[in-house]
């Protein structure tokens, strides 16, 4: 009951999938916590993770609370909503339940998006200004943080 396997890959392939189509296609991984004989803490298999999310997750699982830590990153196994902040060559882009937004290396020329069905984004033209706003201010927060600390 000491071991746990964390499985996961740092990028996809072409698929024949919608999911794996859109522009987070590229991004989109499967992360498995996998405990031989043991129980995991119930997760909701929808949520939005990243890798930076695995060590918080481990130390939870292990009691373990960290003095220390960055803003990016939670353990999928709490209650705290997901979140994902990417770079591409392009920009940065921020993920939530609540859509996407991608921005440009200069913080402007924001475009949204929202997810559809399987996860497929659609252009964010059914996102109310507040929820475009509400996403802004929080990439614009990491980014900060990022850059300044």
């Amino acid at each position: 009951h000491h071991t746990l396997f964390v499985i996961t890959a740092d990028h996809t392939t072409k698929s024949d999938q919608a999911s794996y189509s859109d522009s987070l296609g590229h991004f989109r991984v499967p992360i498995f916590f996998y405990r031989p004989g043991g129980k995991l803490p119930l997760v909701d298999i929808q949520q939005v993770v990243q890798h930076v999310d695995i060590p918080l997750s481990i130390m939870q699982l292990l009691g373990v609370r960290p003095e220390k830590w960055t803003r990016f990153g939670r353990s999928i196994f709490s209650h705290q909503p997901g979140w994902v902040m990417n770079r591409t060559e392009a920009g940065y882009w921020y993920l939530d339940k609540d859509g996407l937004i991608k921005s440009d290396e200069n913080g402007g020329g924001a475009e949204f998006y929202t997810p559809q069905g399987d996860h497929v984004l659609a252009v964010g033209n059914s996102l109310d200004e507040k929820k475009k706003g509400q996403l802004d201010l929080r990439l614009r927060a990491l980014l900060q943080y990022f850059f300044n600390g």
